[in-house]
């Protein structure tokens, strides 16, 4: 049975009026595959809209409605496609800022277990990360690579299995990978939030490059000294 989802509705200017419905990761996800292995960001956006618009003008829509040139059909001008394709940004997509947030708000505590991060999704969810080799994420990139050829798919694919094995809790409530994997995934996460919590595993892999790198300038590279 289909869960119902809000639908949030835009009327742009110069532009028909719009219904969309925020996309499951797993949603995202088939787009990227669907989409095809050497498409453009704009491609997937694409495909994603087609996958969210439930009405346009006074016409309601279904994805199957949308495909091939009566997606144009129903978006004539470049400006509605574009501006479709932005709506997709701003439903999907973290801001700057809200990314910034989350990363200041890790809390990193070390033990003979190793680290762990703990950090805050807007709305207030505490989520708790722990150490993972970076083998992990390779063999997850390696397994995504067996399943699609496209190169966006498999980042978020190789990040999705790299969260599940890291996240340890939410909410304080104790957590394993096996609840996280696959469609379960989408129960517990929103696309914004997964995002957002690829920010921490970035954080927690790679550390802040800001504090890391030594200006080229200041050292004696170059220098014949």
């Amino acid at each position: 049975m289909t869960v119902p989802r809000p639908a949030h509705e835009y009327t742009p200017a110069r532009s028909p009026r719009m219904v969309l419905v925020v996309l499951s990761v797993s949603e995202v996800l088939n787009a990227m595959k669907t989409a095809g292995s050497q498409a453009t960001p704009g491609a997937i956006k694409r495909e994603c809209a087609r996958h969210a618009l439930r009405e346009v003008g006074d016409q309601k829509v279904s994805y199957a409605a949308l495909l091939g040139t009566t997606f144009g059909g129903h978006l004539p001008r470049p400006r509605h496609r574009m501006t479709a394709m932005r709506i997709i940004d701003r439903l999907l997509e973290p801001s700057l800022d809200e990314q910034f947030r989350v990363r200041d708000s890790i809390v990193v505590t070390d033990s003979d277990e190793g680290e762990t991060y703990q950090a805050t999704l807007p709305g207030g969810r505490t989520v708790v990360l722990a150490e993972i080799p970076e083998t992990t994420v390779e063999q997850a990139l390696q397994a995504a690579q067996q399943l699609s050829q496209s190169a966006a798919y498999c980042q978020l694919r190789a990040a999705l299995d790299s969260l599940s094995a890291a996240i340890v809790s939410i909410d304080g409530k104790p957590i394993t990978a096996s609840l996280l994997r696959g469609r379960s995934w989408d129960q517990h996460f929103s696309v914004r939030e997964t995002l957002l919590l690829q920010v921490v595993l970035n954080e927690m892999l790679s550390g802040s490059l800001e504090d890391a790198l030594v200006p080229l300038e200041s050292t004696s590279v170059g220098s014949g000294t």
